[in-house]
């Protein structure tokens, strides 16, 4: 009897399932769960989630710098050699030879005590933050989805290809006795044509299976690195678990609460409005403590042979003007 598409559609959903749940086979065949574990590895696109969520992350050490103290250092030594001309009291010119080492040797602080872009730079920076983890759990869930697509799609494949196989063979036997009946006397040509165009119909319907499997294998292996592996399939006595919850609204109201894709899209929404706060704290004004130990030698022509050790503290306000 031939096998009808709704038959092979209830027949592949207890494979999928089944595939989902792992259960126990030989050894070297694979789950639905070991498909998506080599995808995490091997898929492109994930990998490329994976290093955006790392990239986001350091978003905030590196907000949280600019409201750090900055130390810095600053050590110069210059040889100057030249002439310096000076007038003397009867209004002649003399020269007078150079030839010296300037040196200098500086500490320097700058502590930011009020920055309110740099307040609104951190605040934006957890958003950033949060976006890549939310961005990154739902390229998670996107994974999920294709790999259990693909590997669905190849055990259809699989199932769809021996389907063609069983059919081809049977309309193969209801060929040759249609010829035997032709050839007793008792069937005619129309049956033995009818026949022959079944069997030529289930041949090409084998090969289009083929390069289906094809085709549904090589986009599972792209995801998962795999060549030529087994899947796994359903057992006699599995059994499909229930919905939880069991009603849409149910699922409506879960993906509101938690779905990593709209908690996303609401970490965008949340990095333009600190943008916009951003923007408008460049209107404000900054207020710097700033520090300083200098000690130089023969800083300017004027202090040849003398050394000079400084020390300063203040404050620095920039008032934006326009």
């Amino acid at each position: 009897e031939t096998l009808k598409p709704t038959n092979v559609k209830r027949g592949l959903l207890v494979i999928s399932m089944a595939g989902m749940v792992g259960v126990s086979m030989p050894s070297h065949s694979e789950t639905l769960v070991d498909a998506y574990r080599a995808a995490r590895v091997n898929d492109s696109a994930f990998l490329s989630a994976a290093q955006q969520r790392e990239a986001t992350a350091q978003a905030v050490p590196l907000a949280a710098s600019a409201l750090m103290p900055q130390i810095s250092y600053s050590y110069g030594q210059s040889k100057i050699t030249g002439e310096r001309r000076l007038p003397d009291s009867r209004g002649n010119t003399f020269t007078d030879p150079l030839d010296y080492t300037s040196k200098s040797n500086s500490l320097n602080l700058r502590m930011p005590l009020i920055n309110v872009d740099a307040l609104v730079r951190l605040k934006q920076s957890f958003n950033q933050s949060d976006y890549g983890d939310a961005n990154f759990s739902a390229q998670e869930q996107n994974l999920a989805i294709r790999v259990t697509q693909a590997y669905l799609d190849v055990l259809l494949a699989r199932h769809s290809r021996d389907l063609a196989e069983k059919q081809q063979d049977a309309y193969g036997e209801l060929r040759k006795f249609a010829a035997n009946r032709l050839r007793g006397g008792e069937g005619t040509r129309t049956e033995e044509a009818e026949a022959e165009s079944r069997f030529r119909l289930a041949q090409a319907q084998l090969i289009e299976a083929e390069n289906q499997l094809y085709i549904s294998e090589m986009a599972l292996n792209n995801l998962t690195g795999w060549s030529g592996v087994r899947l796994k399939t359903t057992g006699k006595n599995f059994r499909a678990l229930p919905l939880d919850p069991p009603l849409e609204a149910g699922w409506v109201e879960r993906a509101l609460e938690s779905s990593p894709v709209i908690e996303a899209a609401r970490k965008v929404l949340a990095v333009a409005e600190d943008e916009v706060r951003r923007i408008r704290a460049g209107h404000l004004p900054k207020l710097d403590l700033v520090g300083g130990i200098s000690k130089t030698s023969s800083e300017t022509v004027n202090t040849i042979g003398q050394e000079y050790d400084t020390r300063s503290i203040g404050f620095q306000l920039n008032l934006p003007i326009f």
